[in-house]
């Protein structure tokens, strides 16, 4: 196997670390360290030492997965390591896994943009509440041309200050950013 891949992502380890329960419940290190050896993350020293040495098979799973984030600068074992469960009788696992990363990076985008909304307004500005068919309104609004320009602009600065929804209404519009 190529390594051309990054090493594992704080976003990556974060989400091996929210599946650690599932992944030890149904993962049998047996089944997949011989891989990890044979592309040479993992050497037969790791596998003796960290992962046998378990005493039980879910102890050996656990060991498997710390000795995954110790060895997580080794470039494409993320997606080596998905592609093993999968492999291995775990597709549903291995996409659960996958599933949690774009979780955490809606998270980590909605946190981001509600930590900086709140700059973008003034306390007059903060008034009512805008609702989503207001922001697709005009939204629309601004693909043409119209004397109501600068109010629809307006209507969206304040909408994008209450939330991503907001936003996300703003991006259902067909070519929105033209």
């Amino acid at each position: 196997m190529a390594q051309a891949a990054t090493s594992m992502t704080p976003e990556q380890v974060k989400k091996i670390k929210a599946n650690c329960e599932d992944i030890v419940k149904r993962v049998q290190a047996d089944d997949i360290m011989d891989y990890f050896v044979d592309e040479d993350y993992f050497s037969i020293e790791d596998v003796a030492e960290n992962i046998m040495s378990g005493k039980t098979p879910q102890h050996q799973t656990e060991r498997l997965v710390m000795l995954l984030q110790q060895k997580r600068s080794k470039a494409g074992i993320f997606d080596f390591f998905l592609n093993q469960l999968a492999r291995h009788g775990n597709k549903d696992l291995a996409k659960k896994i996958r599933e949690t990363e774009e979780a955490l990076r809606k998270e980590k985008k909605d946190k981001a943009l509600n930590a900086k909304r709140f700059r973008f307004i003034t306390e007059e500005e903060a008034g009512a509440e805008v609702t989503q068919d207001e922001v697709r309104n005009a939204t629309a609004g601004l693909q043409k041309p119209s004397p109501h320009r600068l109010e629809n602009l307006k209507s969206l600065k304040h909408a994008f200050s209450q939330g991503i929804v907001y936003i996300d209404a703003f991006f259902s519009i067909d070519n929105s950013l033209n």
